[in-house]
């Protein structure tokens, strides 16, 4: 393992843990390792190192969820027909080269994956495909239902047989970047409880957890957007961020083990339906593709019947699994059977099940180029990290072909580039956190935070109920000014964590609520029910000056309407 650099600064007559690497990934989900091996690969003496929450043996929310990765990889699909149903399912607002270089290196994605070990379920000559939300063919190439588990152990295992060194139980706190150059990150040791400070030119953010503001939500309580918050707060700017993926049928058990879990939406394909408190089949009044709408339509139409009135009195509805066999529910889904076992649910015995939408995957963030680079020299972005890749909605299975292909690009792009490094990093960088020596404590704050966010920035919303999610927001934050403080990293301890991702939580809330208002159209998983219908193409870009949230739009050429054409997207 890498050894502290013999470097000594004196603040609070301590030493400060001070490690020094060529390239830092933060975060060990699939885009987090696929970027460590990837750089490692390309440039074997560089010092690659893995900053992972996670015990070793453990990694990132990708690896206890069941995956499909979306690749043309039969005779009857193809990377133009995913690439056009890529762009539809969100909305024509995708960045186009972006989505083009996700569906073009997908299926190579998968040849790696097997080259590390990955066996994906076949059918003589060809793979066996599972159908999502939104796609004209079946295209989601599945290893029973433990893709994300598999993908990720072999990732992991790569990683370290080349020489990544994974440096576990460590929190990021933040960025270090000064005058628009990225040059390491502060964590925190869980196993002792310090502060440490990485330092490299170059750094890939693959932390995730865009979900993490709403009271029912698929990732794990850990996640805080760390890597958004640093980034915006270091001056970069986020695209998208209004668009706020729900998976539509997550487990709904409020404050049980479980609560907001995927229920895998092949289920829904096999002819699992969505009923009301009232017994009645609902979709097709909201979309004639039924249960089998995209993502953002279905969990819409959960949310909107629970709006209504028509909702079970835990607020969810329920998915009618009568129509599919026992054994077929337990022979497909080994693993989420496993899962749900494990919270005392019978799968293979179920013949209903309540659900909700549960936040899951956050399309927007950090702009990139194709090789995962951002506006900040030496710092890339990969994973749920990255916006622009899925414009306004991300069609099931594009996730893990997503994390594969740009996680790949952004380490190779790392270990490639030369980054002119200028300056100095400042080891006295100050980290904002909100205090617990105040009014308001954390679990009180987070409550709060997440119960506005459900009722006035979930699936459906209006500018009303945004005004009033953002003079309530800003409540908070004006209660807690003398609760915020800046500290410099020596002074950082596991004490501060809480406190931080209370600081973080609300950054991407203000971040979520500028950009919606910013939105006064209806696309993809932003839907307005006062939309203006205007018809131009746009991205919202949110930014942060001296703490203060703005949002702009950057618009495109072309028309809506004229996008999604046949025409224009054959």
């Amino acid at each position: 393992m890498n050894k502290p650099v013999n470097r000594f600064a004196v603040f609070d007559s301590r030493r400060l843990n001070v490690f020094e690497h060529d390239v830092i990934v933060a975060g060990a989900g699939i885009a987090g390792y696929r970027a460590a091996f990837a750089a490692k690969n390309a440039k074997p003496h560089l010092r690659v190192a893995q900053l992972n929450f996670a015990s070793d043996q453990s990694h990132g929310g990708c690896s206890w969820k069941t995956h499909g990765i979306n690749a043309a990889m039969n005779p009857a699909d193809s990377i133009e027909s995913h690439f056009t149903d890529t762009l539809r399912g969100g909305g024509m607002i995708s960045d186009p080269e972006l989505a083009r270089v996700l569906c073009q290196d997908a299926p190579i994605a998968i040849w790696e994956m097997e080259a590390l070990g990955v066996v994906f379920d076949q059918n003589g000559k060809h793979y066996q495909t599972g159908t999502y939300g939104g796609v004209t063919t079946a295209r989601s190439v599945h290893s029973s239902d433990r893709a994300g588990k598999l993908i990720t152990d072999c990732l992991r295992n790569a990683a370290r047989d080349i020489g990544v060194t994974t440096f576990h139980k460590r929190v990021v706190l933040n960025y270090l970047v000064s005058d628009g150059q990225v040059f390491g990150a502060i964590c925190i040791n869980l196993e002792n409880g310090t502060h440490e400070i990485h330092l490299a030119p170059k750094l890939i953010s693959a932390l995730g957890a865009g979900a993490c503001t709403y009271p029912i939500t698929t990732i794990s309580a850990d996640k805080t957007a760390t890597g958004l918050i640093a980034f915006l707060d270091a001056g970069g700017r986020l695209v998208d961020m209004e668009q706020v993926q729900f998976h539509p049928t997550g487990l709904n058990m409020p404050g049980m083990p479980g609560h907001g879990e995927i229920i895998e939406e092949e289920v829904r394909s096999q002819g699992a339906k969505l009923l009301n408190k009232h017994g009645d089949r609902f979709m097709p009044k909201y979309d004639k593709l039924g249960e089998m709408a995209t993502r953002d339509i279905v969990a819409r139409s959960c949310y909107l019947e629970v709006k209504n009135g028509r909702g079970s009195d835990n607020g969810g509805v329920f998915l009618d699994l009568s129509e599919i066999s026992s054994k077929f529910l337990s022979d497909r889904f080994p693993f989420m059977s496993e899962r749900f076992q494990a919270h005392g649910i019978n799968l293979a015995g179920c013949k209903v099940l309540e659900t909700s939408p549960s936040a899951h995957f956050l399309m927007g963030g950090i702009p990139i180029d194709v090789d995962g680079r951002t506006e900040i020299d030496g710092l890339y972005a990969c994973g749920e990290d990255a916006g622009g890749i899925h414009g306004g909605n991300r069609l099931g299975g594009n996730g893990v072909a997503d994390a594969l292909v740009f996680g790949a690009r952004a380490g190779f792009a790392a270990a490639h580039d030369d980054v002119s490094v200028h300056g100095r990093a400042d080891l006295e960088q100050q980290t904002m956190i909100c205090s617990e020596s105040g009014p308001l404590s954390i679990y009180e704050i987070d409550t709060r935070v997440k119960r506005l966010m459900w009722d006035f920035v979930g699936p459906a919303r209006d500018d009303a109920g945004l005004l009033e999610a953002k003079a309530n927001l800003k409540k908070i934050w004006d209660q807690l000014n003398s609760q915020k403080v800046s500290l410099p990293a020596c002074k950082l301890t596991s004490y501060h964590l809480g406190p931080r991702k209370i600081y973080q939580k609300i950054r991407l809330a203000q971040s979520i609520i500028s950009a919606s208002l910013e939105r006064t159209n209806s696309v993809g998983a932003h839907m307005r029910t006062d939309a203006d219908h205007e018809n131009a193409i746009y991205n919202t870009l949110v930014s942060s000056e001296s703490g203060v949230i703005s949002s702009a739009r950057v618009y495109k050429q072309g028309t809506m309407h004229q996008a999604l054409s046949p025409r224009e997207v054959a």
